[in-house]
């Protein structure tokens, strides 16, 4: 039976043993790591199952990529923990691949997990299929572990090395694609939201591709909120001699010593540039985004899911409060994004979950009107998404335009139409202040302006 220590030397499925002169408080950190790398932990207890301490030697992997200086303390009978260190140190692709994982604890992990995966996988070439489990098999046959023990010592390890590190380097890059499609920053990230990302990386594409798809609708966010920006500029500015109306320009150039005689005298002529309003604008009101979820939705649900995180991008530069009311014959989980922020669990929640099922339009409606009601949501902005049809009163639609109205609102509605389903347009206009009909959600661009009619 291959050992890596005797019994009284190790815990279990903890870091407490090290050849690399690494610290207590730093194995305490790998510790505490793995708590959050849930498949870095789940390969060290498969490990344990084989080798006796293999924790420790997954432990040392990552202190070899992590730190920067450590010295491999000489052993008088070589292990093979002692023995895979060796190896890996005094390769010529690792020390080149240090580098960049060195003081890095994502990268670091992440390397340590597909090089490990692969140490696991030498373990399990050999068993026979019909064995269910590692730890009978490797005890009723003692020796094989010795046999995969020297077959992985004899492998080359710059393979093994080449493939991880590609594989790591590639995550990486996608968890900051993915930080940075959904409005946020890979650094301003904790260590455990990172790693919790990786694994849904990992077990989860479409968490790429939505993040894909936000990517192409970015520049026409941006294009959007240009244009409207212009506009305000051209639309709701004129000259004038009201101090209390200046625009912030203005003001600076009265402050500047240089451009101050030149103020003075373009203010006594009335051509001081000022606003319309008493006040400068206003922030805009929030967003009460209604998505249809009903399983004819859901051939472009990645689109939608896109165009939700659009969406939710406006709202976090415009400070915002943003709410998704998804929907079908049901209503699904109502999420609330204040300013426009959001946790990554909020982020995979939003992109994971799917409702399927009919088209019921009053439940998200009558949602939003309850939504609207309440004081921080006053003055909010409705936009209603759909592909479907469904019945409504007279009597709902009054009372759902009435409290728009007494509330400030507005409702926008996108209506995807082709030749597989049957949008019932008088409905939809009948509570619908502008009704948007498109074949593909990406050209509904207008609806990235959505609340300008309140400036």
């Amino acid at each position: 039976m291959v050992s890596i220590y005797k019994q009284n030397e190790y815990v279990s499925g903890k870091y407490s043993i090290t050849l690399l002169n690494v610290s207590a408080a730093r194995m305490m950190r790998f510790n505490e790591l793995l708590t959050f790398a849930k498949t870095l932990r789940n390969l060290c207890e498969e490990g344990e199952e084989i080798l006796c301490g293999f924790t420790n030697l997954v432990g040392d992997i990552w202190a070899a990529f992590y730190k920067t200086n450590f010295t491999l303390e000489e052993q008088k009978n070589c292990n093979l923990h002692y023995k895979i260190i060796e190896k890996l140190i005094t390769n010529q692709e690792y020390n080149n691949w240090k580098k960049l994982t060195q003081l890095d604890e994502l990268l670091s992990i992440i390397t340590t997990e597909f090089l490990v995966q692969r140490i696991l996988t030498y373990f399990n070439s050999i068993i026979p299929p019909h064995v269910q489990h590692q730890k009978q098999y490797y005890t009723a046959n003692p020796q094989a572990k010795n046999e995969v023990a020297n077959q992985l010592l004899a492998r080359d390890i710059t393979i093994l090395l080449n493939l991880s590190k590609g594989e790591a380097l590639s995550l990486k890059k996608d968890i900051y694609e993915v930080t940075d499609m959904y409005g946020k920053h890979l650094n301003k990230l904790s260590i455990k939201e990172q790693l919790q990302l990786a694994k849904e990386l990992q077990c989860n594409p479409t968490l790429k591709e939505i993040a894909d798809l936000t990517g192409k609708l970015k520049p026409l966010v941006t294009k959007k909120q240009t244009l409207v920006e212009q506009d305000f500029a051209i639309n709701n500015i004129h000259v004038g001699q009201e101090l209390s109306k200046l625009i912030p320009m203005e003001l600076a150039k009265f402050q500047y010593p240089k451009t101050r005689l030149d103020f003075l005298r373009r203010f006594s002529e009335f051509q001081t540039l000022q606003y319309d309003n008493n006040q400068p604008p206003k922030g805009k009101g929030p967003i009460v985004f209604c998505i249809d979820e009903s399983s004819s939705m859901c051939s472009i649900k990645n689109e939608c899911k896109a165009f939700s995180l659009a969406l939710l991008m406006i709202a976090k530069k415009q400070k915002r409060d943003m709410v998704i009311i998804p929907f079908s014959d049901s209503l699904g989980e109502v999420q609330y994004f204040y300013k426009g922020h959001s946790s990554i669990e909020q982020l995979i929640d939003l992109c994971n979950s799917f409702l399927s099922g009919g088209t019921n339009f009053e439940l998200p409606l009558r949602k939003s009107l309850e939504i609207i009601s309440q004081s921080p949501f006053k003055k909010a902005d409705i936009l209603f998404l759909t592909d479907g049809s469904s019945f409504l009163t007279t009597n709902f639609i009054e009372t759902f335009n009435q409290t728009k109205k007494q509330k400030s609102c507005e409702c926008i509605s996108i209506i995807l139409t082709n030749y597989f389903n049957a949008v019932d347009l008088s409905i939809v206009e009948r509570f619908s202040d502008k009704v948007i009909e498109v074949n593909d959600l990406f050209d509904a661009t207008e609806a990235f302006s959505i609340g300008n009619s309140f400036l």
